[in-house]
This record gives structure tokens, C-alpha cells and sequence, in this order.
């Protein structure tokens, strides 16, 4: 991905962990000072989840119930692709979650 893009999405910080209500720690890819947290999704990301005798379905079902947990701490909840990431449209997306918590200049 070209600097220029990157530079534009302006990363606050990494791996952030977000304790739940259930007892659970979870840890997001991206986090904007726990306002918004950005969760990256693989393609190899599903298969890679399951538990034994699960489906991929399975996993995307317990991995929506996760970012649900997370969600309800306070954070907002933004997810990308690779493919997201290369293109230009992704940045604007990201910018209308941020802007309106002042984290990027409006």
C-alpha cells in the first residue's frame, strides 16, 4: 500500500486489550483511545478460528458475538479487509467514524 494512504488512516494504536463483561480479555487489531476499535479481517482469519468440530460458519458467529462483547464496553467498531486497506474509498469510511469523536479534524 502506498505511504501516502497509510499515513491517512493514522493508526492511534495497536492490539489494545478490552476486558468484558463475561470475564473475557479481548484484544482488537486498532483502537482510536478506546473510542473506536478497528478489527482486520483475513481471509485465512475464519478457517484459522475454528475450534475442533466447527464450522467457518461457526467461527464468524462466535466472532460477531465477541465484537458484540466489545461493543458494549463503549468503543464503535470498524472493520477492514486487505482489500479495504488498498483502497482509497476505505479511508473516508474510516474518517466518518473518527470525526465525529474528534479524533481526526472534522
Amino acid at each position: 500500500m502506498p505511504a501516502r494512504r497509510r499515513r491517512s488512516l493514522s493508526f492511534r494504536g495497536l492490539k489494545r486489550r478490552f476486558p468484558v463483561a463475561s470475564g473475557s480479555t479481548y484484544v482488537t487489531d486498532f483502537d482510536w483511545e478506546w473510542m473506536v476499535v478497528g478489527e482486520y479481517d483475513g481471509l485465512i482469519k475464519y478457517g484459522r478460528l475454528c475450534m475442533p468440530g466447527e464450522s467457518i460458519a461457526d467461527a464468524v458467529i462466535r466472532e460477531k458475538l465477541r465484537e458484540d462483547e466489545i461493543r458494549d464496553t463503549g468503543p464503535r467498531v470498524v472493520r477492514c479487509t486487505w482489500n479495504d486497506l488498498e483502497r482509497i474509498a476505505f479511508t473516508p469510511r474510516l474518517h466518518r467514524r473518527l470525526a465525529p469523536l474528534g479524533l481526526v479534524a472534522a
